[in-house]
């Protein structure tokens, strides 16, 4: 059964370019959420085996930090990537306290973050 992963940008481009990556380099069922709200009802509900977090989600409730820290308190053991342009300690830190499993910086060099990707999948289908 092929893997379930959650993609969370607020950028529709790229939350669709990463969603359809994802689905033929990989094989992977994708589900996409455009906020944070969403993001956190949709993890609860589909129970996805990782979740791609874009940090800064404008006119949304929670930021991808918020986000990250809703879907440890309903599974501890989620696989989490961050993505951003973000570069403060502080925002980076507090992604590794939460458990992220990797903090990568836009622009996304594809074959990197699919690299990523599939590391981490092998740990949560391992």
């Amino acid at each position: 059964m092929p893997l379930k992963v959650l993609v969370v940008d607020d950028e529709e481009g790229l939350l669709d370019l990463t969603q359809r990556m994802l689905q033929f380099k990989c094989g992977y069922l994708t589900l996409g959420a455009s906020d944070g709200v969403q993001a956190v009802k949709l993890y609860a509900l589909n129970k996805p085996d990782i979740c791609i977090l874009d940090v800064h989600l404008d006119d949304s409730k929670l930021d991808g930090i918020d986000v990250l820290r809703q879907i440890k308190a309903i599974n501890p053991q989620a696989k989490c990537i961050m993505i951003t342009r973000i570069t403060d300690e502080p925002t980076i830190k507090a992604a590794k306290e939460l458990g992220a499993a990797a903090y990568l910086l836009k622009p996304l060099d594809s074959r990197e973050w699919i690299k990523v990707v599939m590391e981490v999948a092998e740990g949560a289908h391992g």
